[in-house]
Order: C-alpha cells, then sequence, then structure tokens
C-alpha cells in the first residue's frame, strides 16, 4: 500500500510540474482565456500512460 501511494505521489508531483512549466511556456506563445498549458499536458499524459499500459498488457 506503501509503495502504491508513493507511486501515486510521485505522478502527481510529475503531472503538477509539467503542468506548470508548460503553462508558463503556452502563456508566452498563446495569449487568451483557454489554459493551453493544461490542455497541452493533458493530452500527452493520456498519450504516454496509453503507451504504458499498452506495453504492460503485451507482456
Amino acid at each position: 500500500m506503501i509503495k502504491a501511494m508513493l507511486l501515486a505521489g510521485c505522478g502527481g508531483f510529475v503531472g503538477t510540474c509539467g503542468r506548470y512549466l508548460v503553462g508558463k511556456w503556452c502563456a508566452g506563445m498563446w495569449h487568451g482565456s483557454f489554459p493551453m498549458g493544461t490542455f497541452l499536458v493533458n493530452i500527452i499524459g493520456c498519450f504516454i500512460i496509453g503507451l504504458f499500459f499498452g506495453l504492460l498488457e503485451k507482456e
């Protein structure tokens, strides 16, 4: 149980840092009310999770 909590915490940390950094980067490139940084991080994260689980399923 501790291992699962640590993995979830690490994933949350990486996601939060990625969302913040990409959000700052996107804010300089796109001006508007839509949170493009959050959108891009979520799309990229979903793609990576899909690849990860797809590779795990093959084994």
